[in-house]
């Protein structure tokens, strides 16, 4: 079969470069000048990343037509595609000197004025480029990409749209809208477009770590935790990657795995104030507190305004046992963030050790008015007004946080001890049960139980 450029394009479609070059080969052979050749195959050599190659033949089709400006744009794209983005951008704009709406050489150094910083400069670019051909499923892609680095969301969003509309068969656009959407905060609405840019490319480390970002949002871990080790697998020095790693491994009580995901992380990037501050709750729960207490100072070294890491330091120092450095730090915590109702709980813990029972009370209850269905707060605000000799208010207290959540087995143990403190040993004794229900492993209310079996079998004796 006699080769010819109609051939040669049309296994170029099937992404056969080989063969396009061996096919164009042939027609060179009898028509050494052929233009259209030469410049299928600097694009199939370009394709295959054989860049040395695709520019000679890309020179040796200038030599013939100077002013060929999607030679010219080709070129640049082998600088491009090196990293070389000064010479392919004197290239591009080369090609638009010869014509000035040639879509592919305009949306190509748009992008390269969006990497440099010279945003307003890219848009205009991209504008241009997708009204020179709207039927450019490239240009809408880099113009959406343009809108996202401007913060106009809504018009990148329409942009991917189009690309995607244009050519479906794409992963980048899929791969941006998934971006744009989780910068809206549209987590479920994300998932769809880039679980379609890991079809079709599954070779993505950027589609597997959003999405594996995503769903750990969603609290769907055992998903998150597939995509991520994905990602890891295609870039094991991503220290985001395995940072967000701990969290699943953390949440899914597999403590000794996160701490090694977050000690990789902070290997790969040591200033990652996340992964040191990850690491330091995992080391508390762990029992590792001096550790736990070093991670934590350096979040804070790192991130001196994150009310988080002040409010876990504070934490560390009461398992220690240090409760004025626990009180400082939550107070710190509280000063950065004053709606942190958590902190304001912890501080009322804190304080009502320290035996300073009103302040204790005062704490709490500004952490129920911040966040009025805080069981914890509810059942140490009980404690505390047992403390004070007001058991009515403590039972209105931790009723109410039975309330809201009635199988939490402390909410029914304090329940117990209020009773207690009325001598009303049956009701005690009932409430004890019910938190033996909800955490029969718990040894304290086991013991309490015991205590409350006594009185009562004692109560009947002398009533016999």
């Amino acid at each position: 079969m006699e080769a010819t450029i109609e051939i040669a394009k049309s296994v170029f479609k099937q992404n056969k470069y080989q063969e396009t070059i061996d096919t164009c080969k042939k027609i060179l052979a009898t028509k050494k000048n052929s233009l259209e050749a030469i410049k299928l195959i600097a694009k199939a050599f370009t394709k295959l990343k054989k860049i040395d190659d695709a520019r000679l033949y890309l020179n040796q089709a200038l030599k013939i037509k100077p002013d060929d400006y999607e030679v010219i744009k080709d070129l640049g794209n082998t600088y491009h595609a090196i990293g070389d983005i000064n010479t392919a951008k004197k290239l591009y704009q080369k090609a638009i000197s010869f014509n000035n709406n040639y879509a592919q050489a305009l949306t190509n150094l748009g992008s390269i004025e969006l990497i440099i910083g010279n945003k307003q400069e890219a848009l205009s670019l991209l504008i241009k480029a997708a009204e020179s051909d709207p039927q450019l499923s490239s240009a809408w892609t880099n113009l959406a990409n343009g809108y996202f680095e401007l913060g106009k969301k809504q018009e990148a969003e329409t942009s991917c749209r189009k690309a995607i509309e244009l050519n479906p068969y794409i992963f980048k656009p899929y791969l941006l809208h998934g971006a744009i959407l989780f910068e809206q905060n549209k987590l479920q609405e994300a998932e769809q477009p880039l679980l379609k840019a890991i079809e079709l490319n599954p070779n993505i480390f950027n589609s597997h770590f959003l999405l594996g970002t995503i769903l750990l949002m969603l609290n769907r871990h055992q998903e998150a935790e597939k995509y991520l080790l994905k990602a890891i697998e295609l870039n094991p020095d991503s220290a985001d990657a395995h940072s967000n790693m701990g969290i699943i491994l953390k949440d899914l009580g597999k403590l000794q795995e996160a701490e090694n995901s977050y000690r990789k992380a902070i290997e790969l990037n040591p200033d990652l104030v996340d992964a040191n501050l990850n690491l330091g709750a995992v080391l508390k729960d762990l029992g590792k507190l001096q550790e736990a207490e070093i991670c934590t100072c350096k979040a804070i070294e790192l991130n001196p305004d994150s009310a988080e890491a002040h409010f876990n330091l504070g934490k560390i120092f009461k398992d220690i046992g240090n409760l004025q450095e626990a009180e400082v730090s939550i107070r710190k915590a509280i000063e950065i963030k004053p709606d942190f109702a958590e902190a304001y709980s912890n501080l009322g813990s804190i304080l009502s050790n320290l035996g300073k029972l009103q302040d204790a009370e005062l704490s709490t209850r500004k952490a129920i008015e911040i966040k009025p269905d805080f069981i914890e707060a509810l059942s140490n605000l009980a404690i505390i007004l047992k403390d004070l000799g007001n058991i009515q208010e403590a039972k209105l207290s931790v009723l109410h946080a039975i309330k809201i959540k009635p199988d939490l087995a402390n909410s029914h143990y304090t329940l117990s001890i209020l009773y207690s403190e009325e001598n009303d040993y049956e009701k005690a004794y009932k409430e004890i049960n019910l938190a033996i229900k909800y955490d029969s492993k718990n040894h304290i209310y086991r013991g309490e139980l015991a205590r409350l079996k006594f009185i009562i079998d004692e109560y009947d004796n002398e009533n016999y």
